[in-house]
């Protein structure tokens, strides 16, 4: 402000004993925080406010403000030292807090001549000044704005080849054929892209052609569809010449699909395209320069193109797809050896990335080029995307040195996903495998939940892989198992065969029927590890076996062993043979539900408590019983569980009372009376 050394060192107004009297006044009064207090004057047609703060009774001089409204400027200096300032005035007067105004004057005219110079109260004051600081920015950052508009002005519109790239192959793949699902091979759908009905064999997620656009479609089922809305994004680049520079062009691409439980004719489509970012980049070196996105800038009003060093940079986190029409002759006529030769647009048509990790791995590593020219296009996404998060800088010009295999045996192999290539390498790391054998493994259908189980068979064992694979193939048949459950038995078998400390004899490690095999050796360990507690269940046995039924189409019987837990918890996948200990120490009993037709076969659980109450019945993986079983259940209780309920809980209740001791002995004839009261009403 001009005249701001003469303001400052302007005299001040003096305190006097009134002022000093309303200052304690009004602290008294103002409980929270206290009160700031101010007084005003105009010196050389300057608005000057002197504010005051109350502290240890002593009324002391903190700031000055002042407001030139010829001017419009504003400036604020500290007292104490003369020092200038920067803010508005409400950063020093704390014109609003949560109790309101705060701001005291200190004599009966400071009002009356802020009123007069400002045409209103103090709070105008802010405003002001906020104005002003508003219109300084303003001033600093057009100068940004009008460079910035003035380099994007040539750049222009993209072509309508980039237009038709992207709707067609980049949105290409979110095509559906939306059906609602009839019992039936053929079912009647609608193509989303041309709204054609037709019929075709498909399941939820499968793929069809149209046959009227020829659009490859993903089958949805109307019924597993949980949204209303399906939204497909994606990063689409278009790398332009600029002069001496590259710009990297950004857009998001989206399409929105709604409606589409109504037909194909309510079904609605949506399709967009906006630009948010733009990378500038020398056309020689290919090094980045500078960036821009689209936003607001400070406090410019509206949106438009920011330079990155003034904000931060959006980040969307989608598929990036560059427009690979031109981009091999943007590579070759840069100064860049290493990559001039590479077909770069066959790598960017089958690997998400955007321009500054396309050209830094490449450079490292332009071995990527013959995986994708070879068909292994999974295989080269996640080894692209490996060389991108940790930064490797050996070079890797081969597809040897990239993927550590040799040429004949990517060929046999094909486009395998990464999972299977990464769980090759595991396994060749512990043991030797063919790609024959390998690939029977892929077909034998044993995917991704067995494979921490071979690793470690075939770590823990001296097993080569053939005859690993070989084997799990052919127990798979025999025990008429899925590949996978046959990996597991086997695994759980060749544990307890360790366990038992038995020879690995071919006999021992290869048997002829592994679950039968399996079987046995769960027996033999249970027995031994459950035998205390196999000693109170079979006691426990002879009374609670009398509740057994069959009806003919659904049989219950009672657990006898810690066998029968562990079966059962293994073959439902729930938690029964937790009730091992609970069960010997006779604190509730369990009943399994078995078909009368395969009474061996583990089908509903049921929790029996001591007072012959059932308080639990549960199938695979917890889930409730069908109507069927719970009628059966009923029918057990009608006919069996009622007509000897009462000796049921006496005979438990001698259990529960007494262990295997010499008392139990006195008790021994009173059990064996009640056991046979049961037996013989049953019949």
């Amino acid at each position: 402000m001009v005249g701001y050394a003469k303001l400052k060192n302007s005299h001040l107004t003096e305190i006097t004993e009134d002022m000093r009297r309303r200052a304690l006044e009004q602290n008294n009064i103002r409980r929270y925080g206290g009160a700031q207090f101010y007084t005003a004057e105009v010196i050389s047609g300057t608005l000057a406010i002197t504010t005051y703060s109350l502290q240890n009774l002593i009324l002391t001089a903190e700031y000055r403000h002042f407001y030139n409204k010829e001017q419009n400027a504003h400036d604020t200096q500290r007292i104490v030292d003369g020092g200038k300032l920067h803010g508005t005035i409400s950063n020093y007067l704390g014109l609003y807090n949560w109790y309101g105004a705060r701001c005291v004057p200190l004599d009966d005219v400071s009002d009356k001549v802020i009123c007069d110079y400002l045409g209103g109260g103090i709070s105008n004051l802010d405003r002001i000044e906020r104005d002003i600081l508003r219109e300084k920015n303003n001033a600093k950052y057009r100068k940004i704005a009008d460079r910035t508009d003035k380099v994007m002005a040539p750049i222009g519109v993209v072509p309508p080849e980039f237009t038709d790239w992207w709707k067609n192959i980049v949105l290409g793949e979110a095509r559906y054929f939306f059906y609602k699902y009839k019992r039936g091979t053929q079912q009647e759908g609608y193509c989303s892209h041309c709204k054609h009905v037709f019929s075709a064999k498909v399941s939820h997620n499968s793929v069809t052609i149209c046959p009227n656009c020829n659009a490859k479609l993903v089958a949805k089922s109307l019924g597993k569809i949980t949204k209303y809305t399906i939204d497909n994004r994606a990063q689409v680049i278009y790398i332009q010449p600029f002069g001496d520079k590259l710009i990297e062009r950004v857009f998001e691409v989206y399409q929105k699909i709604c409606n589409q439980h109504l037909g194909a004719d309510k079904c609605e489509v949506q399709i967009g395209i906006f630009e948010h970012t733009r990378n500038f980049y020398d056309a020689k070196s290919l090094s980045r320069d500078k960036g821009y996105y689209f936003g607001t800038l400070g406090t410019l009003e509206g949106l438009r193109w920011v330079p990155e060093a003034c904000g931060q940079r959006p980040v969307i986190y989608y598929n990036k797809w560059i427009y690979p029409e031109n981009i091999d002759s943007i590579v070759k006529n840069s100064d860049e050896p290493a990559i001039k030769n590479i077909e770069t647009s066959a790598i960017v048509t089958h690997i998400s990335t955007d321009f500054f990790m396309l050209i830094q791995t490449i450079k490292r590593s332009p071995g990527v080029e013959n995986l994708v020219k070879q068909g292994h296009y999974k295989l080269a996404q996640q080894l692209f995307d490996r060389y991108v998060t940790y930064g490797m800088n050996a070079q890797a010009i081969t597809c040897t040195d990239i993927t550590g295999l040799d040429k004949q045996t990517l060929r046999e192999l094909g486009d395998i996903s990464p999972n299977d290539y990464n769980f090759l390498l595991r396994m060749r790391s512990v043991r030797p495998i063919s790609v024959e054998i390998f690939r029977k493994y892929l077909s034998a259908g044993l995917g991704n939940l067995a494979r921490e189980e071979i690793i470690d068979i075939l770590r823990r064992y001296r097993i080569g892989a053939e005859r690993l694979i070989n084997y799990i193939v052919k127990q798979a048949k025999i025990c008429k198992e899925k590949p996978v459950q046959a990996v597991s038995i086997y695994n759980d078998y060749l544990s307890m065969t360790r366990d038992l400390r038995l020879p690995k004899t071919d006999s021992v490690i290869f048997p002829q029927n592994v679950r039968q095999e399996h079987d046995r050796l769960m027996g033999i360990k249970t027995e031994l590890e459950y035998s205390e507690q196999n000693k109170k269940l079979r006691r426990r046995a002879k009374i609670l076996e009398q509740l057994d039924y069959d009806n003919g189409v659904y049989c219950i019987r009672a657990f006898r062993c810690a066998r029968d837990f562990l079966t059962e918890s293994s073959v439902l996948g729930h938690c029964v043979k937790t009730y091992i200990n609970r069960c010997a120490a006779g604190e509730t009993n369990i009943y399994g539900i078995r078909r009368s037709a395969d009474p061996d076969k583990p089908y509903f659980t049921l929790t029996l408590s001591n007072d012959a109450k059932v308080t639990q019945n549960l199938g695979k993986s917890n889930c409730q019983p069908p109507k069927e079983i719970l009628e059966f259940v009923r029918e057990w209780e009608r006919k069996v569980i009622s007509k000897k309920k009462k000796e049921f809980i006496a005979a438990v209740a001698l259990l529960e009372r007494f262990d295997d001791t010499e008392e139990r002995e006195k008790y021994r004839s009173a059990l064996q009376k009640v056991a046979q009261a049961i037996a013989a009403s049953l019949k």
